[in-house]
């Protein structure tokens, strides 16, 4: 650096220059520091000091909670998800367990298939002898069905009136 205070080319930055240290200068800090008034803690500072905390523990309160939130959704959704892959793979194993049934059913229906099955499986032989007994009540009209597969007759409808008439007696005093 030169006298006045100017760098000189290619000499190194060596960054601000520093205070001088002497003992009288950190006295007449120290003496100014003194004499300067000290805040006061006044209630209301004291105060808003306890609700500028209040307000940041409430806010750091908040953000865990929604943070907590967002955890918690996600592993519900997670969960769900294997659920429902769970019940997708169930529902096709049940599926392919219905056309299987199926196929046995449309196999059964063969009359020679379902004699074979008979006199195999299950052991049964064809009757050597009929018998016949006669029943003194005589046969039902119509054969006694389950309620659930015998289809009601739509009951009629009742005489309908004409359109007019519903407007007459909406009449107040025509009755």
């Amino acid at each position: 650096m030169t006298a006045l205070g100017v760098p000189q080319i290619g000499a190194g930055y060596r960054g601000p220059a520093a205070p001088a240290t002497s003992p009288t200068y950190s006295a007449r800090i120290r003496q100014k520091a003194a004499s300067l008034p000290r805040p006061r803690s006044s209630v209301a500072g004291r105060l808003l000091r306890g609700v500028s905390r209040l307000l940041a523990l409430i806010a750091l309160v908040g953000l865990m909670a929604i943070g907590s939130l967002q955890v918690l959704q996600s592993s519900r959704t997670a969960t769900t998800g294997y659920e429902l892959q769970q019940l997708q793979q169930q529902r096709s194993e049940l599926s392919a367990e219905v056309r299987l049934l199926e196929a046995e059913i449309a196999q059964m229906t063969n009359v020679g298939t379902v004699h074979a099955v008979a006199t195999d499986r299950l052991g049964m032989v064809r009757p050597t002898e009929s018998v016949r007994i006669a029943v003194s009540v005589p046969a039902p009209d119509v054969a006694p069905m389950p309620e659930r597969y015998v289809r009601r007759a739509p009951e009629a409808p009742a005489a309908l009136e004409p359109w007019w008439a519903g407007m007459l007696w909406g009449v107040y005093g025509l009755d």
